[in-house]
C-alpha cells in the first residue's frame, strides 16, 4: 500500500517529455524569435526545444495532475524548477526570457515546501487552444521513453516491485487512442462551452462562503488533448502517490469519456469497477479486528494505530476517547451500522438516502450525481463542517457510522479519504490484479484508482476474483459495474451529440 498514513509529502509535479510540445495556436515562435533574438536578451546558447518544452508545461503538469487543477489560482501553473533542472539545466534566462518578451507572466508567490512560483501565458495566448509542435533534437524526440523508463525504476526501488505486474502493461504503441475523433469531439466542446457559459463545468473545490468557480474551456480543450496526444505519441508515464498509494497512469488522467476511443493491440476494453466504492471500502472499517477479516488481519489496524499516534501527539493528556480500534469493534454491533453495510453490500444505498431525502425534506435531489457529489461531504469534510443539509441527514439516519467516521477525522478530515484510498490500493494493485497475473500472466492488466481494465476475453475471470477478494475484505458481498469501451456505446455517443451543433446566435442545440 505504500507509505504510512502518517506521512503526507508535499506533491512536486513531475514533468513529462514528450515527442511533441504544446504552443497556443496564435503564438508564432519563428516570427517571435526573429523579432527578440535571445542572444539580445541574455541567452546566447538558447535552445529551441528547451523553450518549447518550458512553454509546454503550463499545458503539460495540470494535465497530469487533476487535483492542482482544482487548486490553481487564477490558472498559475507551479512549477518546480528542481525537476525541472534535470532536462533544462538553465532554465532561469529561458523564463525571463518569455516574461519580458510577453509570452508568460507569474504569480511570484512561493511558499517554501510547499508552492512553487506560478506561471501562465499572457494575453492573447491565454485564451488560444494548443497546438503541437515537433522537438527538432534527437534528445527530446527519444525524451518519452527514457521518461517513462525513469518513472519505473523509481516506483521499483521504492516499492520493491510491486507494481510491475501492471508497469509491464504501460507498453508505448501498444495503448492506442483514436487522437483525431478525440480531438473533434474536444474541439467542439470547447466551441459550446464559449457560446453558452451554461454548459460550462464548475470545480469541485471551493472556498468557504463563495460559489464554485466555473473551468475554463480553453484550460479544459488543453489539458484533455495533451493527455489524448500523450497516448497518441506512445508517451507514457507512472507515478504512485505518496499518500494513498494510488497508481497514476495515461489511462487515470484520460477525460472519462474518451476512454471509450482506447484499444490495446487492436482490442477493445472492459473497465469492472466497484459501485458506490466509497461506502463499500467504508464498511471494512468495521471488520478490522475480525480475524477472519483480509483488513482486519493486515494493512487496516496498523493504518488507524498511525492515525491514533498523531491523535495523542496533538492532544497529549487531553485525549478521553477509547483506543479507535476498540471503538469501531463495538460500533460494528450496532444495528444503523449493520443496515448502513446491508445497502451497501446491495447498492441500494443511494436509492435509500435519494427516498428518505424527499420524505424528510420534501424536495429532491436532481440527479444521483448531485446526490453522491453531496454525500462525498460525509466522507471529505471537517467535523466541524455542520452547512451541509446532506451530512446532517445521514448523521440522524447512522449515528454510528458517523460517530467512527468523525472520530477517524478527529484530528485531520484528510485521515477518512486517505485512509479508504489506501484500502482501495491495497486490494485493486496488491491483492485482486496480482492474483489475476499469477493466475494468467499473459492478461492485459490496468487500473483506473477502484477500477480494472483489460481486454474483453480476459473481463469474466477479472469479475470473479475482484468479487472474491473484496468479499473477504469486507465480509459482504459488492455490486461490481461492467462496461465495455467502444466508440458505439450509448455513454461516449451521447456525450458526443451534447456538442454536435452550434447556432448562429450562440447557443447549443441539445440533441
Amino acid at each position: 500500500m505504500g507509505k504510512s498514513i502518517r506521512d503526507f509529502p508535499i506533491f512536486f509535479t513531475h514533468i513529462t517529455r514528450l515527442m511533441n510540445g504544446f504552443l497556443p495556436q496564435n503564438f508564432n515562435l519563428d516570427a517571435h524569435l526573429q523579432r527578440y533574438p535571445p542572444d539580445l536578451h541574455r541567452l546566447p546558447n538558447f535552445n529551441r526545444d528547451h523553450f518549447v518544452h518550458i512553454l509546454s508545461l503550463i499545458y503539460w503538469i495540470p494535465a497530469r495532475n487533476k487535483d492542482l487543477r482544482e487548486r490553481m489560482e487564477n490558472g498559475y501553473v507551479p512549477i518546480n524548477k528542481q525537476l525541472l533542472q534535470g532536462k533544462v539545466h538553465d532554465y532561469l534566462p529561458y523564463f525571463d526570457y518569455a516574461i519580458n518578451t510577453g509570452v508568460l507572466e507569474r504569480d511570484g508567490v512561493v511558499i517554501k515546501g510547499k508552492k512553487s512560483q506560478g506561471y501562465r501565458f499572457k494575453p492573447p495566448f491565454r485564451q488560444q487552444p494548443p497546438v503541437p509542435v515537433e522537438y527538432v533534437t534527437r534528445a527530446f524526440c527519444e525524451g518519452s521513453k527514457k521518461s517513462f523508463q525513469a518513472d519505473v525504476e523509481k516506483i521499483r526501488k521504492e516499492y520493491n516491485d510491486t507494481y510491475d505486474h501492471l508497469l509491464r502493461w504501460l507498453r508505448p504503441g501498444k495503448l492506442a487512442i483514436d487522437a483525431d475523433t478525440a480531438g473533434k469531439v474536444l474541439l467542439r466542446r470547447r466551441e459550446a462551452q464559449l457560446l453558452n457559459p451554461a454548459l460550462q463545468e464548475k470545480k469541485r473545490s471551493r472556498r468557504r462562503g463563495q460559489p464554485r468557480q466555473l473551468k475554463d474551456p480553453n484550460d479544459q480543450y488543453a489539458y484533455a488533448l495533451a493527455n489524448v496526444e500523450a497516448i497518441a505519441q506512445g508517451s507514457m508515464f507512472c507515478v504512485v502517490d505518496g499518500t494513498g498509494g494510488r497508481l497514476h497512469t495515461p489511462l487515470t488522467t484520460l477525460k472519462s469519456e474518451l476512454r471509450h476511443l482506447l484499444t490495446y493491440n487492436g482490442q477493445r476494453l472492459v473497465s469492472v469497477d466497484i459501485a458506490n466504492s466509497q461506502p463499500y471500502l467504508a464498511a471494512a472499517l468495521f471488520n478490522v479486528n475480525n480475524p477472519k477479516s483480509q483488513a482486519g488481519a493486515r494493512r487496516l489496524p496498523q493504518a488507524i494505530k498511525d492515525i491514533e499516534r498523531q491523535q495523542q501527539t496533538k492532544y497529549k493528556e487531553e485525549i478521553t476517547n477509547p483506543l479507535m480500534l476498540e471503538t469501531l469493534s463495538e460500533l460494528s454491533e450496532k444495528q444503523d451500522v449493520k443496515h448502513f453495510m446491508y445497502l451497501v453490500g446491495t447498492g441500494e444505498l443511494y436509492d435509500f438516502l435519494k427516498e428518505k431525502y424527499t420524505e424528510t425534506f420534501g424536495e429532491q435531489y436532481a440527479n444521483k450525481r448531485e446526490l453522491k457529489s453531496a454525500l462525498m461531504e460525509v466522507f471529505f469534510s471537517s467535523n466541524a463542517y455542520r452547512g451541509s443539509k446532506t451530512k446532517n441527514f445521514f448523521e440522524e439516519l447512522f449515528p454510528s457510522v458517523s460517530r467512527a467516521f468523525a472520530l477517524i477525522k478527529r484530528v485531520d478530515k484528510r485521515h477518512l479519504p486517505i485512509l479508504l484510498q489506501q484500502l482501495e490500493a491495497w486490494v485493486i494493485l496488491e491483492r485482486v490484479t496480482k492474483r489475476i497475473s499469477r493466475r494468467n500472466p499473459q492478461i492485459p492488466l490496468f487500473t483506473i484508482h477502484d477500477s480494472i481494465v483489460t481486454t474483453k476475453p480476459h473481463v469474466d475471470l477479472v469479475e470473479r476474483l475482484l468479487e472474491e477478494e473484496l468479499t473477504k475484505l469486507t465480509g459482504i458481498s459488492p455490486t461490481l459495474r461492467r462496461e465495455e469501451w467502444s466508440p458505439e456505446s450509448a455513454e461516449f455517443t451521447e456525450w458526443c451529440q451534447r456538442w454536435e451543433r452550434v447556432e448562429e446566435k450562440g447557443l447549443l442545440a441539445l440533441v
